[in-house]
């Protein structure tokens, strides 16, 4: 049901995609590089099955929590681009990367779309009857552990040019980034 959540945000309902939501929708593995329809999505969806597990833990519906959940995979999604370029990484999942294929200055624009796709899919949780306000919260957690992720993710790259780098700061750099 996430990825369907997914597919619906990233793809909106259009066929065939153009441009901009190729690239997004070809890093979620929901098409190739052309546009076409994949025959199955890449992707593990760890943090959505942490979400969805940790609200029907603690007496949730389940199926409220699927926007959220989907936020998730979204935020996660968008770091892997941002991490792509700044790596140089050329593939992923044996594919090859978005600024592989579309160069890094499109890339960047594919990984905001897929962090705004990531905050609209947070307003989906009124259409489930969360409350505004409980969305909102909901919101500034992400936001907060999206800020927390970018502190990781400089740590990672300011560690590349460090003569040594402590456990601790190490540590902390792979929190933030988790």
């Amino acid at each position: 049901k996430v990825e369907d959540e997914l597919r619906l945000i990233v793809q909106k309902g259009s066929t065939p995609l153009l441009g901009l939501d190729t690239m997004s929708a070809y890093h979620m593995g929901f098409c190739d590089r052309d546009g076409k329809p994949a025959s199955s999505s890449k992707g593990k969806y760890l943090r959505p099955l942490f979400c969805i597990a940790m609200c029907a833990g603690l007496g949730g519906d389940p199926e409220q929590a699927i926007p959220a959940a989907a936020a998730l995979e979204l935020v996660h999604r968008t770091s892997l681009i941002f991490d792509d370029i700044q790596d140089k990484g050329q593939e992923r999942n044996n594919q090859p990367t978005v600024w592989a294929i579309w160069g890094a200055d499109q890339a960047i624009n594919a990984g905001l779309a897929l962090s705004s796709h990531a905050r609209l899919a947070l307003h989906r949780l009124t259409l489930r009857n969360v409350p505004a306000e409980k969305v909102l919260g909901i919101s500034s957690v992400l936001e907060n552990a999206v800020i927390d992720l970018c502190h990781g993710q400089y740590m990672d790259i300011s560690f590349v040019d460090a003569p040594t780098v402590s456990v601790k700061d190490y540590l902390r750099m792979v929190r933030g980034k988790t």
